[in-house]
């Protein structure tokens, strides 16, 4: 089975006992009939729209006439809002005018619809329930651009007509750039772009990485930066008895000339922050040996910022210097699972690590948006049946919002 990274045992075996949970979970709400979802069985990209006419059946899962939204800075802005780093960890989490979007589709709960609330994330809390399994959002005017985790479509939905297109049945990761919609399609191995309405589809590079493996459902896969186009994927070698393996990150520019090799490592993640990329360096497919490794876009030189022994790493994030992550201990006695997870953080300037939190429930996805950082849990258990985590990245004003 193909994996978009080899990290640490210890991670995979905590999403094992949280994905049990969350089966668990989802078995008692069953009640909670799935929204239909059709698509073209056609593997050409298309675009194709349907108009939901009935409003939705409750007030509280109505668009309030105050939420006006606009194309300013909304869709892919590197910036402390919508950051580049936030879309390369999912896009769950999405920011638009003192409105904060959350996809609860994080949590293998498939059939969620998108919430919105308030900047504060516990008031004027609502649903648009035609928009659910969303993933890497996007916001621009009253359109909500998105992936579907049920299907490989890329979908647009009006949350003020309710009406749903689809801009690409068959799509991999796609970013939004200068009003183009940049995105592989898996078909045929290429790199695409077409307008926001989905016209004037044109191939930039054809024939990618045929005998590599790629995967088409990671945001990190594609993405723009500095006005280049990046995109990964891993290359395995050796045998079934010692089988290795590596991620490559190439760059090309928007027409698709100049394609060069950036980077070559095993990364277990990475995003790229004032011209480098940062990235956990697993050292072996088990070792709980990890280092923390930059690498400056410029020179392109390697530095070894810090490693951590004894300990996997999740999700990380950064945000105005510091690097946020997801530290996991095991052989906790005292926690159900045997592993203790806390927030983190390790600043860029200083390199010193401090623990911010109290520890955490679940594993998760890390998104921070104005002073403010989200964990989505990967999974559902009993003990943390909550929409988010949340918490200031001062450590102060801890909370879980159901």
């Amino acid at each position: 089975m193909k994996k978009r990274f080899f990290i640490s045992a210890v991670i995979i075996l905590i999403i094992s006992v949280i994905t049990f949970f969350s089966i668990s979970y989802k078995n008692t709400n069953n009640n909670d009939k799935p929204k239909e979802q059709t698509t073209k069985n056609n593997p050409q990209e298309t675009k194709s729209t349907s108009s939901n006419t009935s409003a939705p059946a409750t007030a509280v899962e109505s668009l309030n006439s105050s939420l006006k939204l606009t194309d300013s800075g909304l869709h892919n802005s590197v910036d402390n809002i919508n950051s580049l780093s936030n879309y390369i960890n999912g896009g769950f989490v999405r920011y638009s005018n003192n409105f904060l979007f959350i996809s609860p589709s994080v949590t293998l709960s498939y059939d969620s619809p998108l919430v919105y609330s308030m900047e504060d994330g516990t008031t004027f809390f609502k649903k648009l329930n035609d928009i659910s399994n969303a993933s890497s959002i996007n916001i621009i005017n009253n359109n909500v651009y998105y992936k579907s985790n049920s299907i490989s479509a890329l979908m647009k939905t009006n949350i003020s007509t309710h009406e749903n297109t689809i801009l690409a049945n068959q799509c991999g990761p796609y970013y939004i750039y200068n009003d183009w919609i940049y995105f592989i399609s898996p078909s045929d191995c290429s790199i695409k772009k077409m307008t926001l309405n989905g016209d004037s589809l044109t191939t930039i590079k054809s024939d990618l990485s045929k005998d590599k493996n790629w995967y088409p459902e990671d945001p990190s896969t594609l993405f723009i930066y500095n006005n280049k186009i990046y995109y990964s994927d891993m290359v395995t070698y050796g045998d079934e008895h010692n089988l290795k393996w590596r991620n490559e990150i190439y760059s090309m520019n928007l027409d698709g000339t100049n394609l060069e090799k950036v980077l070559e490592d095993r990364t277990s993640s990475f995003i790229l922050y004032e011209n480098s990329i940062y990235y956990f360096r697993s050292l072996d497919d088990t070792s709980l040996n990890i280092d923390l490794v930059k690498f400056d876009l410029s020179t392109k030189k390697f530095s070894i910022l810090s490693s951590f022994s004894n300990a996997g790493i999740g999700n990380f994030n950064i945000y105005n210097d510091n690097l946020y992550f997801i530290g996991i201990y095991p052989h906790d006695s005292s926690k159900p699972t045997g592993f203790d997870m806390k927030l983190e953080k390790y600043n860029l300037t200083t390199k010193k690590t401090s623990i911010i939190s109290n520890s955490i429930t679940t594993f998760g996805k890390i998104f921070i948006l104005n002073d403010r950082i989200f964990v989505l849990p990967v999974g559902v258990t009993d003990k943390n049946s909550y929409l988010y985590y949340s918490i200031k990245t001062d450590g102060s004003e801890e909370k879980y919002v159901k």
